[in-house]
């Protein structure tokens, strides 16, 4: 159970910026978003998507303040409008 959920962290760390589903990092690991679910559930008490989330939210505003671009600083505004929405609606 252990390596699984630490395969799983690596992808994050990995793939965070290709993907926040739970579905693509499942089939990278070869399992189900359910049994993903499950395996995440009983290391963290936390969903896979929580962890997805709360990676991309704590690396985005410091990868975005190494970017100088208005792009950007448009980006980050913008996703930190969805962040707050998805934890106001959706928590």
């Amino acid at each position: 159970m252990r390596e699984m959920f630490n395969r799983f962290m690596m992808l994050v760390e990995r793939d965070y910026k290709l993907s926040r589903d739970v579905a693509y990092y499942a089939s990278q690991m070869n399992i189900t978003p359910k049994y993903l679910t499950l395996i995440v559930r009983q290391m963290t008490h936390e969903t896979p998507k929580h962890i997805i989330d709360h990676y991309t939210i704590l690396l985005y505003p410091f990868i975005g303040s190494l970017c100088s671009s208005a792009t950007a600083k448009f980006s980050l505004s913008a996703f930190n409008v969805s962040a707050a929405f998805e934890k106001r609606f959706f928590s």
